[in-house]
């Protein structure tokens, strides 16, 4: 048995000033009850795809980034951001071998600060766009 393991990994979302060094996602599918009067056992099927999840890290600014990690496009809501951002979540830092790609919406922040003056970033996000969401998940390992 193989075990995958590594201090690698990656996390990219649009328009958000954060170097990642930590992100996790659920990726489930709604189960429909299909069964019907004439049915002696259940029956199911399976519905939409759904993506949440978190990514956290260091807040970074740079002249081109500016200085904001996502507060005004939380507060106004800018009109670029109502549809979601990209994001990538990705296995390792110098392979996009394994990788799950899709637009998604930030639901929530949280910002913190230790004594050391560490300034963490989280992020909580969901899939968003339906048909056009554009949801890619690349897995191989090899």
């Amino acid at each position: 048995m193989a075990f995958i393991t590594g201090a690698e990994g990656n996390c990219t979302m649009t328009g958000y000033n954060a170097k990642f060094n930590t992100w996790s996602a659920s990726i489930s599918r709604a189960v429909i009850d299909t069964t019907t009067f004439e049915d002696t056992g259940k029956r199911r099927q399976l519905g939409l795809l759904d993506i949440t999840g978190s990514a956290s890290g260091h807040l970074t600014s740079t002249a081109s980034e500016g200085n904001d990690p996502g507060y005004e496009i939380m507060a106004a809501g800018a009109a670029a951001t109502l549809d979601g951002v990209d994001i990538e979540l990705i296995s390792s830092t110098t392979s996009t071998a394994c990788k799950i790609g899709f637009t998604g919406i930030i639901t929530s922040m949280a910002p913190s600060v230790d004594v050391n003056g560490d300034q963490v970033m989280s992020y909580n996000f969901e899939v968003t766009g339906g048909a056009t969401s554009g949801v890619t998940i690349t897995w191989d390992e090899s």
